[in-house]
This record gives structure tokens, C-alpha cells and sequence, in this order.
């Protein structure tokens, strides 16, 4: 994943392809929040028999793998700019790994 991410990074200085805005979706950053939101629940859910030892590591894992995967296909199905995907397809995807951790550590309240 570092590896896919330094081509980005690498991009804004030398992009592989010509930028474009052709394909420029308005709410991709919501779009890639909203579609990693359902694999973290249902991740969450599954490791919450109580079988990861470290249950808040194994959610914001779990959280990473959902967020990368939509960011990816954002990728596709919008704009080619390298600055625009770090910041709107990449960013909320890893920013998604914070959610992982506030619904992990709300399941594991007492009750």
C-alpha cells in the first residue's frame, strides 16, 4: 500500500497520465467515507467475539483495509489529478481508520 501511495506522491511532480478533470464526481470524498462504512461495521462486528487480543489494533486495521479499497475504485471512476486523489480519494479513506477506532472503542463500553 506504501508503494501505491508513493506513486501519488510521485505524481505530483511527474503524473503517469495526463491530468484530467474529465470524469470530476463533486462528493468522491464523501462517496469513499460513505461505501468504507459498511465493511468496518460489519469487520468490527465479526472481530468482536472477543477474539483479537489487541481488539482496538485489529479494528483500525480492519478500518484501513475498508477505507484503501474504495479510495482505490474512486480512482476510477474519477478525475486522474494527483493532488485530488491524495487529498480526496487517499485522505478520507485513511481517515477512516479514526472511525474504526471511535466504533471500536463505543462496542467495547461496559454495559
Amino acid at each position: 500500500m506504501v508503494l501505491w501511495l508513493a506513486q501519488y506522491v510521485v505524481g505530483l511532480v511527474s503524473p503517469a497520465l495526463e491530468p484530467s478533470t474529465q470524469g470530476k464526481r463533486a462528493f468522491c470524498y464523501l462517496e469513499t467515507m460513505i461505501y468504507s462504512v459498511p465493511p468496518i461495521l460489519a469487520a468490527v462486528f465479526l472481530a468482536r467475539r472477543l477474539y483479537p487480543l489487541h481488539y482496538m489494533r485489529t479494528a483500525m486495521s480492519l478500518a484501513l483495509a475498508a477505507g484503501m479499497i474504495p479510495a482505490l475504485y474512486m480512482q476510477i471512476a474519477c478525475m486522474y489529478v494527483p493532488a485530488h486523489i491524495l487529498q480526496f480519494h487517499i485522505l478520507p479513506g485513511l481517515s477512516m481508520v479514526l472511525a474504526g477506532a471511535a466504533i471500536a472503542a463505543l462496542w467495547r463500553l461496559p454495559r
